[in-house]
Order: structure tokens, then sequence, then C-alpha cells
């Protein structure tokens, strides 16, 4: 009998390790840092990226990449975007489809994904403990780590191509726009908790981060801020959070 069920179990372990796909994890140690937009050293700060706000954080893991259409129709079973090619990120994404995969993943995988929140995404994004002072992730030369309008012909591109940020994190300037969990609001800086912030008052709008390969350079720096209203859009897209439970 064992002999018969040895292949067996092997096969069912090859047969399920060849479909899982595979999400990137990066563990951000938490601590503190400078949210927002410093006027006194970036000339392009806008209105609801002040004032620039201390921000305490606890230890979290965030998406290594964006998520792609591969890992979408892994979940979902379907193709969500027309652009070619599994390695490209999912675009024309709402929060409410966000969500749906969400639960689908963490029922699959019996895992605890979620959205980043506004403030983990800017920590990552800063390199976290590292706290890189860099205009976009990763360096002040936006064609090192980020596809805008002016280097990537207004199209997407593969995740991982540029280079990433201290955090080994990629693409978080540039290529799609990022859902964060957090509802927007211009001046919610003004009230932002200090201890691992998110935005839970209801708007018309969710927050988007990061810019994207359609958005001038200015829109893709670290501190830039967005809102939509949780619609499909061609360029909306997003990557995955989790709490670290080995704490």
């Amino acid at each position: 009998m064992k002999k018969l069920l040895l292949p067996l179990i092997s096969l069912f372990l090859f047969t399920y390790c060849a479909n899982v796909e595979e999400f990137k994890m990066v563990l951000v140690e938490g601590g503190s840092f400078s949210m927002g937009c410093d006027k006194t050293i970036d000339k392009e700060c806008q209105k609801d990226e002040m004032p620039n706000h201390i921000v305490n954080l606890s230890d979290f893991y965030i998406g290594q990449y964006e998520i792609t259409q591969k890992q979408w129709e892994w979940v979902m079973g379907d193709k969500h975007s027309e652009e070619a090619g599994d390695n490209y990120p999912v675009s024309a994404a709402s929060f409410e489809e966000i969500q749906k995969f969400i639960i689908k993943l963490n029922t699959k995988t019996g895992k605890h994904y979620r959205l980043p929140t506004e403030a983990e995404w800017e920590y990552a994004a800063r390199g976290g403990k590292n706290k890189d002072n860099y205009k976009y992730s990763g360096s002040d030369n936006i064609n090192e780590v980020a596809w805008s309008r002016l280097n990537s012909n207004k199209k997407l591109q593969e995740v991982g191509k540029k280079k990433p940020n201290s955090l080994n994190i990629y693409d978080m300037s540039g290529n799609v726009w990022e859902f964060c969990a957090d509802w927007y609001h211009e001046n919610y800086y003004l009230t932002s908790p200090k201890e691992d912030p998110i935005n839970h008052q209801h708007s018309f709008f969710r927050v988007l981060r990061g810019g994207s390969c359609l958005e001038t350079d200015d829109r893709c720096r670290v501190s830039n801020r967005d809102g939509n209203p949780y619609d499909d859009y061609g360029n909306y897209g997003f990557r995955l959070a989790m709490d670290n439970y080995n704490k």
C-alpha cells in the first residue's frame, strides 16, 4: 500500500506546487518616519501632501511587485486586462474588484493578505528604516526606478524591470497607480493619528499612490497622493500587504 501511496502523494504535491502562484512579500521592519512632503526641500509639494508629520508603524509585509495579470488569472480564473503579457501589472482594476481578489486569494491560500495602508505604502516606498531621502522610490533619477509618461511611451511595462529601492521592492513609483486601504481626504494629514494610521472616514475616494506610466514625473514622487472613486480605469492596480504574525 505504501508503495502505491507514495507516488500518488508525490504527484499531488508536484501538481499542487506547479499550480500555486508565488506572491513574493518583503518584511518591512516598523519604525518612525516623516510622512508627507517637506516644502523646504521639495518645490513640488501639493496641498494634500502636507503637513509633513511623524508616523510610527508596526512591522508588516508588502508585495515585492505589483500584482500581475498571471497572478490575477490564477486567483480569479480570468484575465482582467487586455494589455499583453503575464508579467504586466493588473490595470483597470476597481477597488471592489481588488477586494474580491483578496478574499478569494485568502480563501485559496489560508493567508491574510490585504491592501497596504497609505502610511505603510509611503514608508515602504521610502525604504522603511533605511530612510532613503529620495524623490522617487529608490532614486532621485526617475529613469532608474520608474516608468512614467516620459520613458514608457505611455504604455504599461513588465514588473521588476527597473532598479528596486533599498528594501528590494520594485515599481513603487510609476507603471500603475496603486490602491491603498484608506479613504482619501485632501486634509487628512491635519488630523492623522501618529500610531499605525489608517483613514476610516468615508468619502467618495480611495487613496492611490505611486503615479503611473501615463503621469508626469512629479506625480510619481513618493509623497504624491491621489484619490479615485474606486472605479476601474486604465492605469489603476495594486500590491498586497500582510501583518507580521511572527512577532
